[in-house]
């Protein structure tokens, strides 16, 4: 349980991010096949001065923020085009396919892939990308409070919520002391202090508390005896944090505890972490039915944390959906500039069948920036997407 409690999140579980460059090829492929007449709505280079609503051409007041972004993202496309000239991974497509109907045809669906990455990367920043963030730091705060105690404010095994040094090591191994946390009871069985130095219960001295007295096994003396009860006990099994394991420890843990059968539960310790040289290590209150019984908090936070790691695993899986689902946006899109580049594509014959089918369909409002109407008879994929606009003005 202690192994599990002290797993690296971020390597265990690694953050999923999505990049905003995937969107940039795709509005990069745009910028190639682009009707030339709406290109030149938009300046060569991003203005030194910070452009208005109004200088851009969006007059509306209530569509502004949507009309500047657009205004900005195909700025920013057509400056980066612009800049790499040649070396341009995607070069600007020739006149004969920009202007063929299935030239334009292709764009229109190189624009309803961008609207969709683009509003599925909005997606991703406004809801799952914090919602994954706060399930992470949902899950860490239950492992460190089973390891170091319910809202520790170190971990070193040395604060109050971790484990309790008033009175000797023996009296207070009992009550609410014991399950505070997973460090604190590890303290109770193994920590060797000046009253029991000659009884090493896990196998091995602690030296940082071995010359004093319970109360004064604090601070470095603590920290000392943690760093090597780690060592000590370190070798045992490392499962990776799975629900499983979780379950797999807690059945273990409860397992281990040992049992009096000659003890009266309602009274004394019947059912204890284990023995030290003057009796045993429980909480006599811990399996008590009723207002009375206690709960083991340790014990407790990693079941809180079986269920935490359920939710982070939920909202990771959403933000990786929404990262496919861009990567296959940007896949279609590379495709389709090929098949534009190939010699001759101006001479098929019906290009009226979308070459392209986009997986996720979307059931959101439509955006303002409505899709604009085109000549050809073959209409593009049912899903609610943003045409590039060809002019900022309309907006």
């Amino acid at each position: 349980l202690v192994n599990l409690a002290q797993t690296d999140l971020s390597a265990a579980l690694p953050i999923k991010t999505i990049a905003e460059s995937a969107l940039d090829t795709i509005r990069d492929i745009y910028i190639s096949p682009a009707d030339p007449d709406w290109l030149k709505t938009f300046p060569d280079k991003q203005p030194q001065e910070t452009q208005t609503a109004k200088d851009v051409g969006c007059n509306k007041a209530e569509e502004e923020t949507d009309c500047m972004a657009n205004w900005t993202k195909w700025t920013t496309a057509k400056a980066r085009a612009k800049t790499q000239g040649r070396d341009a991974k995607f070069p600007r497509l020739s006149d004969e396919v920009t202007k063929s109907p299935w030239g334009k045809q292709q764009a229109e669906y190189v624009a309803h892939l961008e609207s969709e990455a683009t509003r599925l990367y909005g997606q991703y920043k406004t809801t799952e990308e914090s919602a994954a963030d706060q399930k992470r730091s949902d899950l860490q705060k239950q492992l460190d409070n089973a390891l170091y105690g319910k809202d520790k404010n170190s971990k070193d095994g040395k604060a109050a919520q971790t484990r309790t040094t008033g009175g000797d090591q023996n009296s207070e191994c009992k009550g609410n002391n014991v399950g505070k946390s997973f460090i604190g009871d590890l303290f109770f069985l193994c920590a060797v202090d000046s009253t029991t130095n000659n009884a090493f219960s896990c196998g091995f001295d602690t030296a940082g508390c071995t010359a004093t007295a319970w109360t004064s096994c604090t601070g470095t003396s603590a920290a000392e005896t943690w760093t090597t009860i780690k060592e000590q006990c370190g070798h045992y099994l490392k499962p990776q944090l799975t629900n499983s394991a979780i379950s797999m420890a807690l059945s273990a843990f409860l397992g281990r505890l040992q049992r009096d059968a000659s003890k009266d539960i309602a009274t004394d310790i019947a059912v204890f972490l284990g023995q030290h040289n003057t009796g045993n290590c429980g909480d006599n209150d811990a399996f008590k039915g009723g207002a009375g019984g206690h709960k083991i908090a340790c014990f407790e936070a990693m079941l809180a944390a079986d269920s935490g790691l359920v939710t982070l695993e939920t909202a990771q899986a959403a933000v990786e959906k929404t990262r496919q689902a861009i990567a296959q946006a940007k896949r279609q899109a590379t495709l389709i500039y090929s098949s534009l580049s190939v010699p001759g594509v101006t001479k098929l014959l019906n290009p009226q069948e979308a070459p392209i089918t986009i997986v996720q369909p979307t059931a959101e409002k439509e955006n303002k920036c409505k899709l604009k109407k085109t000549q050809q008879s073959a209409q593009p994929p049912t899903v609610t997407m943003m045409t590039p606009q060809r002019n900022a003005k309309l907006k």
